[in-house]
């Protein structure tokens, strides 16, 4: 079995944060907060992403990955 990094033999329960609810989509936070409605499972990707980077969790010099780009811009 492998561990994080600093985990010796933890056990933790990891799970995705994207769902579906019907025809509409959403994702979770740790907070425990549900983001959406979204129409799709790449605009959750998209939101999810800029979500992170306004947290501070994603680096400020992260650019936006070239697959979410079509996506935004369709917006």
């Amino acid at each position: 079995m492998s561990f994080r990094f600093g985990e010796i033999d933890k056990v933790h329960f990891r799970t995705g944060r994207c769902y579906r609810v019907s025809d509409q989509w959403f994702f979770s936070t740790r907070e425990n907060l549900q983001i959406g409605p979204f129409t799709s499972r790449d605009e959750v990707d998209v939101e999810l992403f800029f979500y992170l980077k306004c947290l501070g969790t994603v680096s400020s010099d992260a650019g936006i990955p070239a697959s979410f780009k079509s996506i935004r811009d369709k917006r």
